[in-house]
């Protein structure tokens, strides 16, 4: 039994990619006893309002109450200060634009984006059906379950500009297993339609590798544009293309509409590692494979020349290393992804009180039929944090640690401490559940009980530790 307020109400197993957009139309992609079947549903784009002065320019056109009209608002309950309107069209995109109008009017000058106005809370179309629906993603899987694909080039310089790709190591977690190769520059095309080929046939929910936001697609676009060819990871029933979204980040990551493009490396970065890089990590994280080939990058495409076998072995041991690294350092995004209404590309670099507890917690007022709810008249000012005070520096003798387990949500929750704001009791009761489920699955962990165990543990302390900020 999937508790609703923590896993979403709607129980639906085995969903390994969604994709929605402004028009109200979902694509969700199903792995039933390893067979993949796709569901194409209707929903309908929201956001909360915390008054309609943008939308009075509409007059009649704003239905009330009316699901079916082509734009319309319902007022729900709620306390002063929250987002007591739910807004909604059968296209999201016209509701958007009917708003920004409003807003410009109102403020004499023109507004480009929701997020340039503070009175509402919007997000993108995946996380709308998301919430809306009360499904996520991966719910009865386990890590290995979805088909997961790893890939990296192997290439004569750093940038598309100046270099090429003339090897591509290919394998899955499904057994398969390919070196593609392009010895002389015009074989590059063929190389790269090959990837493309495979990629279509093997049919994978994810793809991952290690910086394949920020070096593989990057480079593999460039050079597929470089050749005419156009990249295309599609399945068939889904929308063609590969796509940028900054999301907040310093760097973009890439999306595609039928699977989840994944880097390892984001994940890697919220350890705080010595190192990020692919090599140092593993060798910490003892998953090196046996009899490792080590070479240096600009040493890889000389190395091709005279020996192409070992760099074969190298590149194929590099696919190898991802595979055993995002076991490592993914399982907890996979875990939350059960859980959270986003996409499970974006929980490795989410933050943990608004990129993850928060969702669950719009998830729930909106499904309650509830204000959203936002600042209360007279609030005190926000907290500030812990406190912190050096005593000494140095190199200090006899130092000894208390550690208090679970010391933020256990004072939570005996306190029975929640926001004023929250009407609901939602808070509470995600932090008692997801701390109850935590014991658990640690409990599960150290006897070695069969299971993810570990992995769900280490993603609910997670959001517990992020709910005493929250």
């Amino acid at each position: 039994m999937l508790d609703p307020l923590l896993f979403g109400q709607d129980p639906t197993p085995g969903i390994v990619s969604v994709h929605a957009d402004l028009r109200g139309q979902a694509c969700i992609w199903r792995r039933e006893n390893d067979v993949l079947q796709l569901e194409r549903v209707h929903f309908r784009p929201w956001l909360y309002a915390r008054d309609l002065a943008d939308v009075q320019h509409l007059g009649e056109r704003l239905a009330r109450n009316d699901d079916t009209a082509p734009l319309s608002v319902r007022e729900l309950p709620g306390p002063p200060g929250s987002l007591r309107y739910l807004l909604s069209a059968q296209d999201g995109k016209q509701l958007r634009q009917a708003v920004l109008n409003g807003a410009s009017r109102r403020l004499g000058h023109r507004v480009s984006s929701l997020h340039d106005l503070s009175s509402y809370y919007h997000v993108g179309a995946v996380e709308q059906y998301l919430m809306f629906s009360g499904r996520t993603s991966f719910k009865g899987m386990t890590f290995n379950d979805p088909h997961r694909l790893q890939f990296d080039l192997e290439t004569t310089s750093l940038t598309s500009q100046t270099g090429r790709i003339f090897m591509i190591a290919v394998r899955d977690n499904r057994g398969f297993e390919r070196i593609l190769e392009a010895r002389r520059a015009l074989e590059e095309p063929r190389m790269i339609e090959q990837l493309l080929e495979i990629i279509q046939d093997r049919n994978p929910d994810i793809l991952e590798n290690h910086n394949i936001a920020a070096f593989d697609l990057p480079y593999l676009l460039g050079r597929a544009e470089v050749h005419g060819l156009t990249l295309n990871f599609s399945r068939p029933g889904g929308p063609p293309g590969l796509w940028q979204v900054q999301d907040g980040r310093s760097s973009a990551h890439w999306a595609c509409a039928v699977l989840e493009i994944v880097d390892t490396i984001d994940a890697v970065r919220r350890m705080d590692l010595p190192s990020a890089g692919l090599k140092a990590v593993s060798k910490l994280f003892g998953i090196a494979p046996e009899g490792r080939v080590y070479l240096e990058g600009d040493q890889i495409a000389a190395t091709y020349a005279t020996q192409p076998a070992l760099v074969r072995n190298y590149a194929l041991q590099d696919v190898e290393e991802v595979d055993a690294l995002a076991q490592r350092v993914l399982s907890p995004s996979f875990a939350l992804a059960q859980m959270t209404p986003r996409p499970y590309h974006r929980l490795p670099y989410a933050g943990p009180a608004m990129g993850i507890l928060e969702p669950m917690l719009v998830r729930a007022y909106l499904n309650a039929g509830q204000a959203l709810p936002g600042p209360q008249p007279g609030a005190a000012e926000p907290h500030q944090g812990g406190g912190l005070r050096l005593y000494a520096e140095g190199v200090l003798p006899r130092v000894v640690k208390a550690d208090v387990a679970s010391m933020y949500p256990s004072v939570i929750r005996v306190e029975r401490i929640q926001p004023a704001s929250d009407p609901l009791g939602v808070f509470l009761h995600l932090m008692d559940h997801l701390t109850l489920l935590r014991l658990h699955h640690k409990a599960a962990a150290k006897r070695g009980d069969p299971g993810e165990h570990d992995a769900m543990q280490r993603a609910m302390k997670l959001i517990v530790n992020a709910g005493y900020g929250y």
